[in-house]
C-alpha cells in the first residue's frame, strides 16, 4: 500500500493507493447489493483472532470490477434485531447455499423461500432466492460456478 499525498501546488489530498484498498473500497460497494453493513473478504475473515466472536455468514464467491481472481465473501453483523434473525436462519442460509453451489436451484430457493418466511427483511436471501428461481427455468453451463461479476463501484 502506498500513502501519501496527490495533487499539485494548488491542492493536495492525502490518500492510499493498493490493489488492497481497491478490493476494499468493492466490497464496501457491495453493501447495497446484500444488503450488510459489513462485508469482508476471506481473507480478513480468516486474519480474525476468533471469529466466533461475530455474527457471520458465507455470501458467496464474487469478481470484482478491476480483480480477475474471485474473492469469497462473508458478511459481518450486529446483535440488533435484523442480526438476530440472520443468526437464527444461518444454518438454513448456509445449507441454501451449498444447494446453489450444486446447481440445485429447486432446493437453494425452497431454503431461500422459508428465509424470507422468518426475514422477509434479508436482502442477501431475497437476492439468492431471484436468482434461484431464474436459474430454475433456464439451462445453466456445466462450467458455471456461482461466482457474481460485479462491474460497478
Amino acid at each position: 500500500m502506498m500513502l501519501g499525498t496527490i495533487g499539485d501546488h494548488r491542492r493536495l489530498d492525502g490518500t492510499v493507493i493498493s490493489d488492497a484498498v481497491n478490493t476494499a473500497s468493492r466490497l464496501e460497494g457491495l453493501t447495497k447489493l446484500y444488503g450488510g453493513s459489513i462485508i469482508i473478504s476471506a481473507s480478513i475473515f480468516y486474519a480474525l483472532q476468533d471469529p466466533s466472536q461475530y455474527f457471520y455468514r458465507f455470501l458467496g464467491l464474487v469478481q470484482v470490477k478491476g480483480k480477475r481472481s474471485t474473492v469469497p465473501i462473508y458478511e459481518i453483523f450486529d446483535d440488533s434485531e435484523e442480526g438476530k434473525k440472520k443468526q437464527a436462519t444461518k444454518d438454513d442460509f448456509e445449507k441454501a447455499m451449498q444447494q446453489y453451489f450444486r446447481k440445485d436451484f429447486k432446493e437453494a430457493s425452497s431454503l431461500f423461500k422459508q428465509i424470507l418466511e422468518k426475514n422477509n427483511a434479508d436482502k442477501a436471501a431475497r437476492l439468492f432466492f431471484n436468482r434461484c428461481e431464474e436459474y430454475k427455468h433456464k439451462v445453466i453451463d456445466s462450467d458455471w460456478d456461482g461466482v457474481e461479476t460485479v462491474f460497478t463501484k
